[in-house]
């Protein structure tokens, strides 16, 4: 079973990879980053914020037409990863 450092872990691996991604627009790189930064942010000692807080942001994502579709379908891996996440 994996914890929630490691799924959260991965969650910001994806998401780096989005970031790098050349044919990703600039606000969807931008909104990735958003993401990384609240997943990272030792401030929020609650992984269960983190990862509320990180979904609703990659909902809004996911909804952008200009988003590419495998962007789209790692976004909806993110989320799914990080609804598996609970303090």
């Amino acid at each position: 079973m994996q914890s929630n450092e490691d799924r959260i872990r991965m969650v910001v691996d994806l998401l780096n990879n989005l970031v790098k991604d050349p044919a990703l627009p600039r606000n969807l790189k931008e909104a990735c980053k958003e993401t990384i930064d609240k997943l990272q942010d030792k401030k929020i000692t609650s992984y269960s914020v983190k990862s509320a807080s990180s979904i609703s942001r990659l909902e809004e994502v996911a909804q952008d037409p200009t988003l590419p579709v495998y962007a789209r379908t790692a976004i909806w891996r993110a989320i799914s990863v990080l609804e598996q996440v609970k303090d």
